[in-house]
């Protein structure tokens, strides 16, 4: 026997089995978490009503804590708490019990229908994930999407600071440099340093210093020369240099001068 269980004062209901018939006429028991779910204080009025729930087939369960997907089987678990029970309903959060802690579950869905019987039934069950797990999921994607948003707008300044500083800094224009190729020679070799650019300023020419002017060796004493069969002769240079000098202009004077396109010409007739 499965029934409908109606709370008058605000519409919530949830479907359940009975255990034993040993309450008094008018009343009945229920659990503590159920009560919850119907929102019901002890005394107040409950609706029953006998109903026929089809078999169900597959079961999705959300668990609010993430606790509850940590442990050892949380699938055996669960079989093992599905069997104190006759009905699921969707929407309904159980209860449970696992070494000294309740865990509450969430029924995200049942097939076929909103309220399904589970008595003998081969049900197929999957998990969402926890609702906590969500939550922190969800907090931690706010708080990305505030630290990427602090950023661009540190950027932004950033950006806005460095325009700033560049409409304040002047402008330097810089000069044109003429000719800044490189001079090659045509004999094939490397072409020697480009000499320093003279300046016409007349401080550059006050500022050089002056180079001394080389200095000139005095003409080295003649030596006298030996002539075999003649003795020593330039003893005294100065007596034998005179006449050297006259015959050497005679000779000169005898020698007649170069003269330009002085050749005989032929003809060819």
């Amino acid at each position: 026997m499965l029934f409908k269980l109606t709370n008058p004062r605000n519409g919530n209901t949830t479907h359940c089995g009975v255990l034993e018939f040993i309450s008094e006429e008018g009343f009945c028991h229920i659990p503590y978490w159920m009560m919850q779910l119907l929102l019901l204080e002890e005394g107040e009025m409950l609706v029953v009503e006998n109903v026929s729930l089809p078999q169900g087939t597959f079961v999705k369960f959300q668990p609010h804590e993430s606790a509850f997907m940590e442990t050892s089987n949380p699938k055996a678990i669960l079989e093992n708490a599905l069997r104190n029970f006759s009905t699921l309903t969707k929407g309904d959060d159980i209860m449970v019990n696992y070494n000294n802690k309740n865990y509450y579950i969430h029924v995200v869905e049942v097939q076929p229908g909103s309220a399904i019987s589970i008595v003998e039934a081969d049900v197929n069950t999957e998990f969402a994930p926890a609702l906590d797990q969500i939550a922190r999921e969800q907090r931690e994607a706010e708080e990305q999407k505030k630290a990427m948003l602090l950023a661009a707008r540190q950027r932004k300044g950033e950006q806005q600071q460095q325009q700033q500083q560049q409409q304040q800094q002047p402008e330097t224009k810089t000069k044109p440099i003429s000719f800044p190729g490189q001079g090659q020679r045509l004999d094939g070799k490397a072409a020697g340093t480009t000499p320093p650019a003279l300046s016409s300023s007349p401080a550059a020419f006050a500022s050089s210093p002056k180079q001394p002017a080389p200095a000139v060796a005095p003409p080295a004493q003649q030596r006298p020369k030996l002539v075999f069969g003649k003795g020593l002769v330039g003893k005294q240079p100065g007596a034998a240099a005179a006449p050297a000098a006259k015959k050497a202009e005679e000779k000169k004077e005898d020698k007649p001068g170069f003269v330009a396109f002085s050749g005989a010409g032929y003809s060819l007739k």
